[in-house]
């Protein structure tokens, strides 16, 4: 928030953060209202250079089991010598014993891996079409024990299928985002069920909630080594030694970017009155473009007192 110019408030999460009036008035003698909110837009990702990523602490959720969705925006980038960096998009893999489970990129296109054990071993499955260089793909992988299906952009792309049900062989291993992958990730989530095709449609621009988000992140931090995760686990990563880099996000999903339409003051709507001389607390309460509440890290809201 901000007063005449002045910072006075509270800000959201990190990224672009243009200034914008709230179109409170605060009398008939003022032009305009010098009270402004001070949004920093969450357009957020994470930019990888082929040797950074980010790491989660090893817990019993993040192991997928018998049913699991990966999802993404992937923004892959041409590599150092003019081709591109083939690397985990996710895993959660022992180099000892081969548990867990991997989604990559090998030539620009999708490739799964699952540790299921027995004389199997893995279950190994990869995409039909080729990501696009330099453009944003929403990619989702879901298993339900018998077969794994990738999405991208929305669309059945793939379906390796196999007889058995199995699940996917747990470890302790940290679960890692990035790592050798050579690009911009955005909208990162795992859930604990295999999404419908309906499903994956529907929430690649806003994501739906659900107890079963075992692991989000919006990577719309900013700053810092922490990244915030968003599921109720609240299973924040941090950095690897080799950092990544936050960048700007123009990937196309609705997910905290401000609508102004949804946005109102006590409820009823973005513009109101008071009169000068007068105490007033009013609440600014910020919708995204999902209709979720905005992603302020303590609060949606924005509590201010006027004392004229």
């Amino acid at each position: 928030m901000t007063h005449k110019g002045e910072h006075v408030g509270q800000k959201g999460p990190a990224g672009d953060h243009p200034t914008v009036s709230c179109g409170v008035s605060l009398g008939s003698g003022y032009g305009g209202s010098p009270w402004d909110i001070d949004v920093q837009q969450g357009d957020g990702a994470l930019q990888f250079d082929g040797h950074s990523c980010v790491e989660a602490e090893a817990e019993d959720h993040l192991n997928p089991g018998y049913e699991f969705t990966l999802e993404a925006w992937v923004f892959p980038m041409v590599g150092g010598h003019g081709g591109f960096t083939d690397g985990r998009l996710v895993s959660k893999e022992s180099a000892a014993t081969g548990k867990g489970f991997f989604v990559a990129l090998e030539g620009l296109k999708v490739h799964t891996s699952l540790y299921v054990g027995g004389s199997e071993h893995y279950r190994l499955s990869t995409s039909e079409r080729k990501l696009a260089a330099d453009t944003w793909t929403h990619v989702a992988v879901t298993y339900d024990g018998t077969k794994v299906r990738t999405y991208l952009n929305g669309r059945l792309d793939h379906t390796s299928e196999f007889k058995e049900r199995k699940d996917v062989k747990s470890n302790t291993q940290k679960l890692r985002v990035g790592k050798g992958f050579r690009g911009v990730l955005d909208e990162g989530r795992m859930t604990s069920s295999a999404k419908s095709a309906k499903e994956v449609a529907a929430g690649m621009m806003c994501p739906m909630e659900s107890d079963k988000v075992s692991m989000y992140f919006m990577f719309n931090d900013g700053a810092g080594d922490r990244l915030w995760d968003y599921s109720h686990h609240a299973n924040h990563a941090t950095m690897c030694s080799h950092k990544a880099e936050f960048v700007s996000s123009n990937a196309p999903s609705g997910v905290n970017v401000l609508d102004w339409a949804q946005t109102s003051v006590d409820g009823h709507g973005i513009s109101g009155r008071i009169e000068v001389g007068s105490e007033y607390n009013f609440r600014v309460d910020l919708k995204d473009a999902c209709g979720f509440d905005y992603a302020v890290l303590d609060s949606a809201s924005v509590d201010i007192g006027l004392d004229n």
